[in-house]
């Protein structure tokens, strides 16, 4: 009888890490969307350096943050679960396209770096720092639209998942 209540509770701590990570996805990522939206369409040219600033560094968190959830998603699934779902390939490639957000987005603020020669082998010796931005810069913008679509798909199934299902996942990530 300890026992099971042992890991329960230790079920229990593992999805609140979980969860934890998460909200600090949704959170970081908001932010960051928020961020280059006001900067790239509401702010004049000369204000926009300090919010691009936050912007990329809000970026360089959702790199790391994304790295440790897809560490956790393709960790060994515990006994008895499938480690590929439906839910589960739609966050992978949620984790994937949020990849290319962010090293697409801090590209074009190093295009001018050394770090930048990285790149060689992807742009011709005469490509002109406009077409180096272009390309990245499509890039950036389509990964957002198919982020946004997946996160769609995202809220979609976890609404679904509470109401038709009758799931309690919904409840344990909000905390009750």
């Amino acid at each position: 009888m300890n026992q099971e209540i042992i890991q329960n509770r230790i079920n229990k701590h593992e999805n609140n890490k979980v969860d934890s990570l998460h909200w600090a996805m949704l959170c970081t990522v908001m932010m960051t969307l928020t961020l280059g939206f006001i900067s790239s369409r509401l702010l004049p040219f000369p204000d926009k350096y300090p919010t691009i600033l936050i912007h990329q560094i809000f970026g360089s968190v959702v790199l790391v943050l994304i790295n440790i959830l897809i560490a956790r998603m393709l960790a060994k699934p515990k006994r008895g679960e499938r480690r590929f779902t439906i839910p589960r390939v739609v966050q992978l490639i949620q984790a994937v396209t949020l990849t290319f957000i962010a090293v697409s987005g801090l590209s074009i603020a190093l295009i001018d770096t050394p770090i930048f020669s990285v790149y060689s082998w992807v742009f011709s010796e005469g490509a002109t720092k406009r077409e180096m931005v272009s390309l990245l810069f499509f890039i950036h913008a389509t990964a957002i639209k198919v982020f946004m679509s997946l996160v769609t798909l995202h809220v979609l199934g976890a609404m679904k998942h509470h109401f038709f299902d009758k799931g309690d996942k919904l409840k344990n990530m909000l905390g009750k």
